[in-house]
Formats: structure tokens, C-alpha cells, sequence
């Protein structure tokens, strides 16, 4: 699933004038913003799968990086493997191997299991809390991502 977002409300010209301001932060308000966005998203995922404390909703996380042109950023929100979430949460099997070693395994992953609850399976109905924690979140997300990116273009305005 790709999701793209657009900013309305300022005329382009305004917002180059603004951004071009940021002179040289361009790469730090988007990383900001974009960390703002991904902690709205989660949150609001959280919500909606509804639990705490159990193995999905301790795998709900974000991720924000800076891209590789160093003026834009990229955010993962989601259900990620986490080895110390999943050590926290579900008992191990340990299986001898051929070679008499003992190997972990220690069945599904986070990730798999909110696959199968977002869309569901031959004998369960879907139970999406990933899209409708998104979809739920858009106005938030537009308003958090507005405010930090607003103040480096404020603060940019008083250089």
C-alpha cells in the first residue's frame, strides 16, 4: 500500500519563499514533521487494534529516517518484529537440530499475526486496526505535521 499526503491551503509561490528561508533545515523540519506524523499515526493504530500490553499492540511502532538527498524523510508506522518485544511476550520452543544445537523457534511473528487481522483468513473476518488507525488520524496528522514544520519556517522567518 503506498499513501501519499499533500498540504493544502498556501499558494505555491508563498511556500517556496518560506521553505527556501529554512536555508539549509529543509532536511531537519522534514525529519521533524515526518516523526510528528508517524507519532499521530501510532497512536491512533494503537487505539483502534484496541488492546494493551499484548503481543500486536507492543509491536506497534513507527520508524522515521532522512532520506538519502538529505532534504526529505521517510516514516514506517506499523506492526514490526521486535526480538525483545517478542522475548517479552511468547515462549520459546527450543528444537534440536541435526546437529544436536538447540534452535529457538518461536512461531509467528508479530507482523504475520496483523496481516491476518488486517485482512483476515479463509475462517476469520478481518478486524483492520492498521488502515483505520491511518484513516482515522489523517486531521491530526496534517495539524502535527503543520505545527513542527510551521515553527522551523517561523523560526527560519526570524534568521
Amino acid at each position: 500500500m503506498r499513501i501519499s499526503m499533500s498540504v493544502t491551503g498556501f499558494r505555491f509561490a508563498d511556500l517556496f519563499d518560506e521553505l527556501t528561508r529554512l536555508n539549509g533545515n529543509l532536511g531537519e523540519a522534514a525529519l521533524a514533521g515526518a516523526e510528528e506524523i508517524a507519532k499521530v499515526t501510532e497512536t491512533s493504530m494503537k487505539a483502534s487494534y484496541g488492546k494493551t500490553g499484548d503481543y500486536i499492540a507492543d509491536s506497534i511502532g513507527y520508524n522515521v529516517e532522512m532520506g538519502r538527498d538529505g532534504k526529505s524523510a521517510v516514516a514506517s508506522v506499523g506492526v514490526f518484529h521486535v526480538d525483545r518485544v517478542m522475548a517479552q511476550h511468547l515462549r520459546f520452543n527450543v528444537v534440536t537440530g541435526e546437529d544436536g544445537m538447540g534452535q529457538a523457534r518461536p512461531g509467528l511473528t508479530a507482523p504475520q499475526i496483523a496481516w491476518w487481522l488486517e485482512y483476515g483468513t479463509v475462517r476469520t473476518s478481518p478486524r483492520p486496526f492498521l488502515e483505520t488507525g491511518y484513516l482515522l488520524s489523517i486531521n491530526q496528522q496534517e495539524e502535527a505535521f503543520r505545527r513542527v514544520f510551521g515553527g522551523f519556517i517561523d523560526r527560519a522567518g526570524r534568521i
